[in-house]
């Protein structure tokens, strides 16, 4: 057997050497892909894991102090000061009508705008007036009967029972002079109403009458407002109510308000008012405290085709802050509570604020720490906290004052930085995230 053997590898001698290479170069091939693959993974793991993040990029702009003043604006409807129904008081046949009393039509205080036929009125006030020359007639000779049984009386030659009616029939004289006269009074009012005046400086905004149309008592003919001054009354909160008071007592009772369109407005002009009162009581339902406004010559003819009643106005009304104000980009506002503010050691400091004016690009508010000239956080972190430290573009060197490179540059502008920062083991792509290359 062994002859067998020997006689096979005699046969074939280099099948040893052949497989012997094969299986190193396996080995190598392990080795490598091991040294390739699992090796570097391991230590960029172990070595990302100690590596501490820097700190977020952000952007920051210097809050700036405000004057304590700032402007509550709430819309409202634009109403005439004056506004009336004009009413037939009598029965009777339109005769006249003013060729004015149309829509639009302006009309001066006490000018007729139309007629009801009189002659029957006038007829009846004739009549009153005979009535009372009557009466008058009658409470004369009673009174002068009364004096004449009085003297009787005294000596004895008149019964008292005589001077008792005879003083009966002079009071009852005399109330028929009352009558008379009430009478005369009331026929001379139906008289007068059968002429229709404007009650005050007017413009028509309706009206539905023509001459020859007959009407009755309570038939309203046309409805009339004022042609100069409009008020508007708006509903603000309690804190604005209180703002806006204190404004109106530092300007001495003579506090300005603008009237601009509100969206979907018809106003095509802006308009100057003047506060007129600030409500000292809650609305139940709304929760809102009332301001009264009055606009002056709102309906003037000069802004006819401009500004019309009843329109929904826009009112930017001045207030007053009892407290130091300051402002900056909105963006630095926090759920409309606090703003964070960056100290020496750029590191983030919270502030509790009270907005009193937010805009889309601006906010004013009130806090309890000086503010002005402050850098404060403008940048949406995904994380932040108290203490948490950050990064600011241009930042000093060290040792130097982190914040003076914000006097390079005018107060309140912003500052844009690169969101995607190198490092060696990846690139940073904002805060608090890392990716490998």
């Amino acid at each position: 057997m062994n002859q067998e053997v020997l006689t096979a590898e005699s046969k074939n001698p280099g099948a040893p050497i052949r497989w012997r290479i094969f299986l190193i170069g396996v080995a190598v091939l392990a080795v490598g892909y091991l040294s390739v693959s699992v090796v570097p993974a391991l230590l960029g793991r172990d070595e990302t894991a100690g590596e501490t993040p820097p700190p977020p990029l952000v952007e920051v702009v210097r809050a700036e102090a405000e004057d304590r003043t700032f402007t509550v604006t709430e819309e409202g409807f634009l109403q005439p000061a004056m506004e009336v129904d004009l009413v037939a008081e009598v029965s009777g046949k339109i005769v006249y009508v003013s060729e004015k009393l149309a829509v639009g039509g302006r009309f001066a205080e006490g000018e007729v705008l139309l007629r009801i036929q009189d002659e029957i009125y006038a007829a009846e006030v004739e009549r009153a007036e005979a009535n009372l020359a009557s009466a008058r007639a009658n409470a004369a000779q009673a009174t002068a009967e009364l004096t004449r049984q009085k003297e009787l009386s005294s000596i004895g030659a008149s019964a008292q029972a005589q001077l008792e009616q005879v003083r009966a029939s002079a009071l009852s004289a005399e109330a028929a002079v009352s009558q008379a006269r009430a009478g005369l009074r009331v026929a001379r009012e139906n008289l007068a109403d059968t002429e229709l005046r404007a009650p005050f400086d007017a413009v028509v905004s309706r009206e539905q009458v023509s001459i020859g149309q007959y009407v009755s008592p309570q038939t309203v003919l046309a409805q009339l407002i004022s042609s100069g001054e409009a008020e508007i009354l708006v509903g603000i909160s309690p804190d604005d109510a209180a703002a806006v008071a204190r404004a109106y007592t530092h300007s001495g009772g003579r506090l300005e308000a603008r009237v601009q369109p509100a969206q979907g407005s018809a106003l095509q002009d802006r308009l100057t008012g003047r506060v007129l009162e600030v409500g000292t009581s809650i609305d139940p339902q709304t929760r809102t405290v009332d301001v009264v406004v009055m606009v002056p010559d709102a309906f003037s003819a000069a802004r006819q085709g401009q500004v019309f009643a009843r329109d929904f106005v826009a009112v930017a009304l001045p207030a007053r802050s009892p407290d130091p104000l300051y402002s900056a980009p909105s963006a630095a506002l926090r759920r409309q509570s606090y703003i964070w503010r960056i100290n020496d050691d750029q590191r983030l400091h919270r502030v509790a604020v009270r907005p009193v004016s937010i805009a889309a690009d601006r906010v004013i508010f009130a806090s309890d720490e000086n503010l002005g000239g402050v850098p404060v956080l403008t940048t949406a972190l995904t994380e932040e906290a108290e203490g948490m430290e950050v990064r600011i573009k241009n930042e000093a060197p060290q040792g130097g004052d982190p914040t003076a490179w914000l006097n390079q540059r005018p107060t309140g502008e912003a500052y844009r930085v690169a969101e995607i920062v190198p490092s060696e083991r990846g690139v940073r792509m904002g805060p608090g995230e890392a990716v490998r290359p």
